[in-house]
C-alpha cells in the first residue's frame, strides 16, 4: 500500500463529516492568503514539517524544521488533530466540518512552547464562537492534500491556516517497539553493563558502505575506529541505513548491525536482541546513540553516546554505491584460465572468503585478460564473457550482468600494472537502477591467501602468545600436550609447575591425524586444562569441546576450542618426550 494511503487513511476520517458543511467563519482576505502557515491573533509562521502517526491516526503540523519525532515537539510549536474511527467514502474528495459541532473521537489542538493554547473536542469547543475546517485530498494528482481551517476565538481574535500535505514529504511515525532489554541509558557518553556505568571517552561517527557506523569506546587514547581494532580496544558500534535515523527499531529484526566487546564480553550480532536508535541532525552533523541490548549470555548492555560526523579524508582509491563513495579498503583478484576477476570492497576485510561470509557489500569485474590494456572499453561493445556483479549482503541483494545483458550501460578501464598490482576505473548503472563505480589503483590479494594463524590462545576474552610447546607421547596410547605463554620451557616438570600457567591437553595417541575430535569421540580419555579449569565429556552436552591435532617430525599443530571462553592455535616446533 502507498505511503500516502496511510496519510490519506487519516485524514479521510472527515468523510463522515460531509454532510456538516458550513461557510467558513472569518473568510480571509484574498489579498492576503495563507499558503503552508499559520495565523494566530494576527501572528504567522511558517509550518515546515507534517508528521503522521500511523498508530493513533494523528497529523501533526509544525513550524519546526528537522523534527523526526513525537519526542521533539516537547517545546514546539504545532497543530495536531485526531478525526478518530469516522473515516468513510473514497480516498478522492473535499470534504468540510464545523468545528462547532465535530463528531465523538475527534480532537484539535493547538500547542506552543510545549503548552496547550486551545483544544476543540466534541464535548468542549468552548474555546471558539464559530469554526470550519476543510479537507482536500486528491490521489490523482501528485498524491496530495490541503488542510484549511478558520475559526473565531471567544477573546475575538482569529486562528486560522492553511497547509498543504505531500505524501513524499511527510515524516511516518512508527509504532514504538515493545522493550525487549535495558532501557536507554539516561546519561549521555555513558554504557551500561549489567546494571554498571562505564563512561564513554570517545565517540566516533562516520558513513561506512551506505551505512552512518557510530562507535563508542571508555577508552581516552582511541584515535578512531581503526585504531580500536587494531589495538584491541573495548567498543560498542552499531550500523543504521539511512532510513532508520529518527526511529526505535527492534535491532533483531530491522537489519540493525551491532558490534563490540565490553569488559570482555562479546556482542554476537546474529543473536542480540533490544531496541536502538540514531537521531542524527545533517545540519550541525551531530548524532545520538542509544542502545538498550541483550546478548545471547543474557548479559544486558546499554549505550547513550554522542558524536559529530567525521569527514573523511580524500582517498585515491574509492567505490561509490547510488552516490555514497567509501575507501576500497580490500582488493582481491582471481586470475586463471585468460581471464582475470577483480574484487572491491569497503570492508575492512584481510581474505577473499571473509569478504563473501561478512562484507556489507562487495564489487566484482571479471574480463579476458586481452582487455586489461588500460583502454576504456564500452559495455555495449564488451568481449564475451565480461561480467559484472554488485552483492548487497544487507539487503540479501546480487546484481548482476554479462555482455549484451539491456538495461544495463557501463564503462571501464583495467590494467595489470605489477605483480598482484592492478588499475581499475569502473562505473556501472544495473538495469534496476544501482549505481556503482570504482577508481582504484594498487595492490590486490590473491583470492587464495590464507592468513597465518597466530599461535595464541584466548580465555575469558584475554589473548596470551603461545611460545613454548611439549609433546609427552611416553605412553603408547595417551599423549599429553603441554602449551605455555612462558618462553624457552623445554622440560615437562617446567610446563607442569603452576607458575608456568601451562594448557594441558590429553588425548589419545590416534587423534594425532590432522582430523577434528569431539570429546563425545573419546568421552573417557580427551581432557583440557587451564588456570584451575577442567572440561571433559558431559552426558547430553554434544559440543563441549573439539581438538585438531597433529605431529610430524616435532612440528606441532593443535586447534582447540570450548565454544564457550577457551580456544587456542599453536604451529610450530615442539619438544617431544618419547
Amino acid at each position: 500500500m502507498k505511503k500516502f494511503f496511510k496519510f490519506a487513511a487519516c485524514m479521510l476520517a472527515f468523510g463522515a463529516l460531509a454532510s456538516a458543511c458550513h461557510k467558513p467563519a472569518g473568510t480571509p482576505d484574498v489579498d492576503d492568503p495563507l499558503v503552508n502557515a499559520i495565523e494566530y491573533a494576527g501572528v504567522r509562521a511558517d509550518i515546515e514539517t507534517v508528521l503522521v502517526d500511523v498508530t493513533t491516526g494523528t497529523l501533526y503540523f509544525t513550524t519546526e524544521e528537522g523534527v523526526r519525532s513525537l519526542d521533539e515537539l516537547a517545546e514546539a510549536e504545532y497543530v495536531t488533530y485526531t478525526a478518530g474511527d469516522n473515516a468513510e467514502g473514497s480516498l478522492d474528495g473535499v470534504f468540510e466540518t464545523s468545528l462547532t459541532n465535530l463528531p465523538e473521537g475527534f480532537v484539535f489542538a493547538y500547542y506552543k512552547g510545549g503548552e496547550q493554547v486551545l483544544q476543540l473536542t466534541s464535548e468542549d469547543h468552548s474555546a471558539i464562537t464559530e469554526g470550519t475546517l476543510k479537507l482536500t485530498v486528491d490521489m490523482e494528482n501528485g498524491e496530495s492534500g490541503n488542510v484549511d481551517f478558520d475559526m473565531t476565538l471567544v477573546s475575538g481574535d482569529t486562528f486560522r491556516g492553511n497547509i498543504d500535505v505531500v505524501a513524499d514529504e511527510l515524516v511516518i511515525v512508527l509504532p514504538e517497539p515493545p522493550v525487549t532489554g535495558p532501557e536507554y541509558p539516561e546519561n549521555d557518553m555513558t554504557i551500561v553493563l549489567d546494571g554498571e556505568s562505564i563512561p564513554v571517552a570517545k565517540a566516533f561517527l562516520e558513513t561506512f558502505s551506505g551505512y552512518y557506523m557510530f562507535t563508542a569506546t571508555p577508552d581516552a587514547s582511541a584515535e578512531s575506529y581503526e585504531d580500536i581494532l587494531e589495538r584491541g580496544l573495548d567498543y560498542v558500534q552499531a550500523l543504521l541505513l539511512p532510513g532508520q535515523l529518527w526511529k526505535d527499531l527492534e535491532v533483531s529484526e530491522s537489519g540493525v548491525i551491532v558490534y563490540g566487546s565490553i569488559e570482555g564480553l562479546a556482542l554476537d550480532p546474529y543473536s542480540v536482541t533490544g531496541t536502538g536508535r540514531l537521531d542524527y541532525d545533517e545540519v550541525s552533523g551531530e548524532g545520538t546513540l542509544k542502545l538498550a541490548l541483550v546478548n545471547a549470555d543474557g548479559a544486558e548492555i546499554g549505550v547513550n553516546a554522542t558524536a559529530v560526523m567525521s569527514t573523511p579524508a580524500p582517498d585515491d582509491n574509492t567505490i561509490s554505491v547510488d552516490g555514497v563513495s567509501q575507501p576500497v579498503r580490500a582488493a582481491f583478484y582471481l586470475a586463471e584460465g585468460g581471464v582475470t576477476a577483480l574484487y572491491f570492497t569497503s570492508a575492512a576485510v584481510d581474505t577473499f572468503d571473509e569478504m563473501a561470509e561478512s562484507a556489507v557489500d562487495y564489487f566484482c569485474i571479471m574480463v579476458p585478460d586481452s582487455d586489461l590494456t588500460g583502454e576504456a572499453i564500452d559495455f555495449g561493445n564488451a568481449s564475451e564473457g565480461t561480467y559484472l556483479m554488485y552483492v548487497n549482503n544487507a539487503n540479501e541483494e546480487q546484481l548482476e550482468a554479462v555482455t549484451g545483458d539491456a538495461g544495463v550501460s557501463a564503462s571501464y578501464s583495467l590494467k595489470k600494472t605489477g605483480d598482484e598490482e592492478y588499475a581499475a576505473v569502473v562505473s556501472v548503472s544495473f538495469a534496476d537502477g544501482t549505481e556503482v563505480s570504482v577508481d582504484f589503483e594498487g595492490s590486490c590479494v590473491s583470492v587464495d591467501y590464507v592468513p597465518e594463524i597466530p599461535n595464541e590462545f584466548t580465555y575469558d576474552g584475554m589473548t596470551e602468545s603461545i611460545q613454548s610447546a611439549l609433546v609427552d607421547s611416553s605412553d603408547p596410547d595417551i599423549w599429553h600436550i603441554w602449551l605455555s605463554s612462558t618462553g624457552g620451557l623445554e622440560e615437562p616438570g617446567e610446563f607442569e609447575d603452576p607458575s608456568s600457567e601451562s594448557i594441558h591437553i590429553t588425548a589419545p595417541a590416534k587423534a594425532f591425524n590432522g582430523e577434528p575430535c569431539g570429546f563425545s569421540t573419546y568421552k573417557e580419555l580427551l581432557k583440557f586444562e587451564y588456570a584451575g579449569q577442567t572440561w571433559t565429556y558431559k552426558e547430553g552436552d554434544s559440543a563441549v569441546g573439539t581438538l585438531t591435532v597433529s605431529l610430524e617430525d616435532g612440528y606441532l599443530t593443535v586447534d582447540f576450542t570450548n565454544y564457550d571462553n577457551f580456544s587456542g592455535h599453536y604451529s610450530g616446533p615442539a619438544v617431544v618426550v618419547e
